[in-house]
């Protein structure tokens, strides 16, 4: 009997746990760039894998990147596949839209479908006149370009209408303004435009040569870059109107603009944009506003090409036999990939997790990759979803002695928007969360054993607070709390585990650090000066800050992302303050202060909340409400042992959760709703507002 409830246990516990992870997976590479402080990590990630010293290091102390590195560099691995059946015949050309990839013909009379990843090319239509070339475009339509100049407009297999022009066009785009599309022809000198029903709305005409056209379709932006002399990138309206220029050092012969919705700074006629342009020479040049000009070297290979969606959160480039990827939001290389032949083009879907790829022989392949955003996500999300939940779990058990005591405390970790968010995001505090409570629960078993047991729990402590403020420094908020509760052992026991330990720890961490990075102890004795100095005199303030006692009020919850992914719909993300939950959490542990009264000087959770809540009071910095991340787990232990074991409190964090999940996870509402109704407290209601007036 004793065996069969232990098991219904354990169970219990690796299922509830198998969950909360499972949640945290959920859309975990939305949004596939980079947002709020991630750019630092994501950066800091890839400057690891490719042996740079990383920024970040500057600020922060290097656990939780090279943790988050770790996966990226074993699963960052794209795969290569072909038609379950090759092509009979070497396509005259071939587009992507809309995730599919449109083939012509080599008599350019017939259309074929290729959609990604299927295995099988589809006949879509006959063609009324002989076809020259693709032109991709939005909303299911595709432009081609016939022998006698004219440009055939088909949505699927209807023919939508044909448009004569005078010369081949260099770039063909389509724009939806309200309930009209229209239709930009980009030349050699000039643009023109024309409505669907064939009517010529506005041309605009250059003095110099276009070397270079690119479109937002969603944004309705129009960039188009100029020949030398003087080389200039022009940012057009819709209705041809300049929103802005800018002077290019050289002449671009590909560009691309990348959308970072929280990356880049808004500015008036540039918007939130990050600049790729490809020189003559195959040189990548980056430009972003407050930024300025990047200028990356020609290695290994000149590039031929850069590809990208506006949305992708990479970019794609090819040399003689070799696919590049660089990330859009940091500009760095994600990979260098061999190809087993010689390709002609690549052809990225809009998301950036996949291409088609088009070899010289015409010959065609599918790439499929991870999100690399998404990968480095699946430490915190392990940390967050398995490591914290389980060690509250162990925590409540070892001080209650009670599995449904402790199984809700699991739950009420698992679901606290704030720790969700967290877990789902490369923030630096689910990993010092973490190890806090690990030191706190280590120094509890070493307390516990009259043996020789004791003193390897005791090494373990100290082992457990290196590695805490080895992800961040203010894991050495713990040490005085733990140096006054492990107060029973001798001073010299305490100095050697809560000090040296913890310091030969860190020492070692960073010893790891430079094998793996090839880094110089120079470098990273600099970098702690910089560290310090940077962590003692930063005065900046960002809307998330808020003194620490107004956490628990709801100060410092913010619109961290928002972008549109349609012309209905946009996402938030906010940063979840749930002070409602926090604040039903500080009257139970007032309920037990007021019952227990100086006991609890020696109680683990009680001084663990306090301490680390109360201690950023010290901090001569601004301090941000998402620091209240390491005070929670105690917190949740805390609660459950003062008001029991109660249904309505597991069903008050779970309904919680579910109000604010559209603002942690993205999901999409309505537009207009959204924007009347953008606060963090919103979760579906411009969902069921949107219902009610439909």
């Amino acid at each position: 009997m004793g065996r069969g409830k232990r098991g219904a246990e354990i169970f219990l516990v690796a299922f509830s746990l198998a969950i909360l992870f499972s949640l945290r997976l959920l859309r975990i590479s939305f949004p596939p760039n980079p947002y709020f402080d991630e750019p630092l990590r994501f950066q800091a990630v890839q400057e690891i894998s490719l042996g740079l010293f990383p920024q970040d290091f500057h600020a922060h102390p290097p656990l939780a990147h090279l943790l988050m590195a770790f996966p990226f560099s074993i699963f960052n691995r794209p795969s290569f596949s072909s038609p379950f059946r090759p092509l009979p015949f070497h396509p005259k050309d071939v587009a992507v839209a809309s995730d599919q990839l449109f083939i012509l013909s080599p008599k350019g009379l017939s259309l074929y479908l290729l959609p990604f990843p299927h295995q099988t090319i589809k006949f879509l239509c006959y063609l009324p006149e002989e076809g020259e070339k693709l032109f991709p475009l939005p909303y299911g339509f595709l432009a081609i370009l016939s022998h006698s100049n004219k440009i055939l407009l088909l949505k699927g297999k209807r023919l939508i209408r044909s448009f004569e022009l005078n010369r081949e066009p260099k770039g063909v785009f389509f724009f939806r303004d309200g309930d009209e599309g229209k239709l930009v022809f980009v030349f050699d000198h000039y643009l023109s435009a024309f409505s669907l029903s064939g009517e010529k709305l506005w041309e605009k005409k250059f003095d110099k040569q276009i070397t270079a056209c690119f479109a937002d379709e969603l944004r309705k932006v129009l960039a188009v870059s100029l020949d030398e002399p003087s080389p200039s990138l022009l940012l057009l309206s819709i209705n041809g109107d300049l929103n802005f220029s800018l002077s290019l050092p050289e002449k671009a012969i590909s560009l691309i603009l990348l959308h970072q919705p929280s990356l880049v700074a808004t500015t008036e006629g540039w918007g939130r944009y990050i600049l790729e342009i490809l020189s003559p020479e195959g040189k990548r040049i980056r430009f972003a506003p407050k930024m300025g000009w990047r200028f990356f070297d020609v290695f290994p290979e000149s590039l031929r090409n850069l590809t990208a969606s506006p949305e992708s959160p990479s970019v794609f480039s090819l040399g003689a036999n070799t696919l590049y990827i660089f990330n859009s939001s940091t500009g760095l290389l994600e990979g260098v990939f061999p190809l087993p032949f010689s390709p002609k083009d690549v052809f990225p879907l809009r998301q950036g997790d996949g291409a088609f790829l088009l070899s010289d022989r015409g010959e065609i392949f599918f790439l499929s990759r991870p999100i690399p955003i998404g990968l480095c996500r699946l430490a915190p999300a392990f940390f967050g979803g398995l490591l914290l939940p389980l060690l509250t779990f162990l925590f409540s058990l070892r001080l209650t002695n009670s599995f449904p005591h402790s199984l809700l405390a699991l739950w009420l970790v698992g679901l606290d928007p704030l720790l969700f968010w967290l877990s789902r995001t490369l923030m630096l505090d689910i990993f010092v969360s973490t190890f806090s409570l690990s030191s706190f629960l280590l120094a509890h078993f070493s307390l516990s054993y009259k043996d020789s047991r004791r003193y390897l729990f005791l090494f373990l402590t100290g082992l457990s607070l290196g590695l805490a403020f080895s992800c961040k420094l203010n894991g050495l908020f713990c040490l005085p709390v733990l140096f006054f509760l492990l107060s029973p052992f001798p001073l010299t026991l305490r100095l050697l585990s809560l000090f040296l330990i913890p310091l030969l720890t860190y020492i070692s961490v960073w010893e790891i650090v430079r094998e793996f990075g090839g880094y110089s102890w120079s470098q990273i004795l600099h970098a702690h000066y910089i560290m310090l100095t940077f962590q003692s005199q930063m005065r900046e303030i960002h809307p998330t800050s808020a003194p620490f006692w107004m956490w628990v009020l709801g100060k410092g919850s913010v619109l961290l992302f928002h972008q549109h992914t349609s012309t209905s719909f946009g996402s938030w993300i906010f940063l979840p303050i749930p002070f409602w939950l926090w604040l039903l959490g500080i009257f139970a542990a007032v309920k037990e202060i007021k019952e227990k009264g100086r006991s609890l000087l020696r109680d683990f959770p009680h001084l663990g909340f306090w301490s680390l809540w109360l201690l950023w009071a010290l901090s001569p910095r601004p301090v941000h409400s998402y620091y209240f991340a390491q005070s929670i787990p105690f917190l949740s232990v805390i609660t459950v042992r003062s008001m029991g074991v109660k249904g309505w409190i597991f069903f008050f964090w779970l309904l919680s959760l579910l109000w604010l999940s559209p603002t942690i996870y993205g999901f999409p509402l309505p537009l207009d709703e959204g924007h009347k109704l953008s606060n963090p407290l919103m979760g579906w209601l411009p969902f069921f507002l949107s219902f009610l007036t439909e």
